[in-house]
């Protein structure tokens, strides 16, 4: 009976990443041979992993696996004579098919060892790739055969921000190519809450996330799991508010803004314009028609340019044929369309709810700065304030407006941020009970004093904007 490390734990003691995580490869073992220890916990006999009873480390025999179905589950498996050679040639990527051998106290559990980068027997190049870090297959022949591989290298490359060669992408986007439609995907060969996993770990704060979502679009799983945002990859962004040309390169690069805020502010970034796939589309018909009805000439690439030369003929164009102008992403359709999307993905509940925040208020926000009125701008964003989650929000609104912007306007995110802890002081100042104080006890009511909360506090707001000069 030999032990090895195995896997994620000496990748990353080669790239000098803490980790604890140590599972062990036991080569020229048993099932019988291990439990007859009476040390361990099998995880299932079908499956040959156990768990030490004190340290609770993953112990798995050397072994070798058959596809034999349509799913991640499917395979059998043989730990017959099996090398620890043979068992590194069934994993994904060559950074993680290195060994190093260790001595175990089976009593407790316990590696008795030294840790000696020097040891470990790396027979697919795995330590050259790591510190190239390029994300390299072991071998294609198995790798194929397990769906989960295809997700799980968009997270790898994010998590270790590694890169990966064209060869490799195109081995990836033709095993993409040969599973099912998007339904089927999720039915037969990966779970919802499986996928949900990988999107949460390559969200993590201080991670590329932007990085996940291309290489998801760049080998076609995207489209298979989430279609919604996939659509936006298709969607121009007009070019008068945003630099990118499409409104997937504008998230991505409101994406890179928040790279170090929280997985859910990276959610609300990812799904704030899921809606223009949507609204666009309707928008770009008529923009044609109205073209076509005028002899003007466009292109795929110029619809937006002539809407902004003949603005004023559109619109009359628009109310003549009554035919909608405006087509907003921040409407009840979107949100009931975005939540839709998120449900699908198993989506936290308390993301949902922030996404839907975001999405409600990322577009009005930006109007104090072109004349709202106080009072409005009260009533939009108090409601946050009072969820504590106003702070957190604005943060998703300036990556939004700032990411890419084509254009200078009086929005301004410092005098945004000023305006909105001034709001925040003055509703915290103007609570319930202070408020209760002012009137007769006869005649309170709880919508007298929620009335007279909300003046107090908009007055208040109104001469303390005086004095900032906005």
């Amino acid at each position: 009976m030999k032990f090895y490390i195995v896997g994620g734990y000496l990748r990353d003691l080669i790239m000098g990443i803490p980790s604890h995580d140590i599972d062990i490869a036991v080569e020229g073992s048993s099932y019988e041979e291990m439990m007859a220890t009476d040390r361990f916990v099998s995880v299932g006999k079908a499956f040959p992993v156990f768990l030490h009873k004190e340290t609770n480390m993953e112990f798995a025999l050397c072994r070798t696996e058959t596809k034999t179905g349509i799913t991640h589950q499917d395979f059998s498996f043989n730990t017959k004579n099996v090398s620890i050679i043979e068992d590194l040639r069934r994993r994904d990527f060559t950074c993680n098919a290195l060994a190093m051998p260790v001595e175990i106290d089976l009593e407790t559990g316990k590696i008795i060892s030294d840790i000696d980068i020097s040891l470990i027997r790396d027979p697919f190049g795995g330590i050259k790739d790591i510190l190239n870090k390029e994300l390299k297959i072991v071998d294609p022949k198995h790798f194929i055969e397990d769906p989960l591989r295809l997700i799980r290298f968009c997270r790898f490359l994010t998590t270790l921000n590694f890169t990966a060669s064209e060869e490799t992408y195109n081995i990836l986007s033709s095993m993409n190519n040969n599973f099912g439609d998007g339904k089927s995907y999720f039915n037969e060969f990966l779970s919802f809450d499986r996928i949900n996993l990988e999107i949460e770990k390559a969200s993590v704060s201080g991670l590329n996330t932007s990085i996940f979502w291309k290489a998801m679009l760049k080998i076609g799983l995207l489209k298979r799991i989430f279609p919604e945002l996939y659509k936006l990859s298709e969607t121009l962004e007009c070019p008068k508010y945003h630099t990118e040309s499409t409104v997937f390169g504008h998230t991505m690069k409101a994406l890179d803004m928040v790279k170090d805020e929280s997985p859910m502010i990276k959610w609300a970034v990812i799904c704030h314009d899921l809606y223009k796939s949507v609204s666009y589309a309707k928008k770009r018909e008529i923009i044609i028609n109205y073209a076509i009805e005028h002899n003007k000439p466009y292109n795929i690439d110029n619809y937006y340019i002539l809407l902004e030369e003949d603005d004023k003929e559109f619109k009359k164009y628009c109310k003549d044929n009554k035919v909608q102008y405006h087509f907003d992403h921040d409407t009840k359709e979107a949100c009931d369309f975005i939540e839709s999307a998120c449900r699908n993905l198993r989506i936290k509940s308390s993301w949902i709810k922030f996404t839907l925040g975001v999405v409600k208020t990322h577009m009005k926000v930006w109007n104090i700065f072109d004349g709202m009125k106080i009072s409005i701008f009260y009533d939009l964003i108090v409601p946050y304030i009072r969820k504590n989650l106003l702070n957190e929000m604005i943060k998703v609104y300036i990556a939004d407006h700032f990411g890419d912007r084509a254009i200078q306007d009086k929005s301004d995110p410092v005098k945004l941020k000023e305006i909105c802890s001034l709001i925040e002081k003055i509703v915290n100042l103007n609570s319930f009970s202070t408020i209760i104080e002012k009137f007769d006890k006869s005649e309170v009511s709880i919508e007298k004093i929620k009335y007279k909360m909300r003046e107090d506090s908009i007055n208040a707001i109104k001469k303390e904007i005086k004095l900032l000069n906005f």
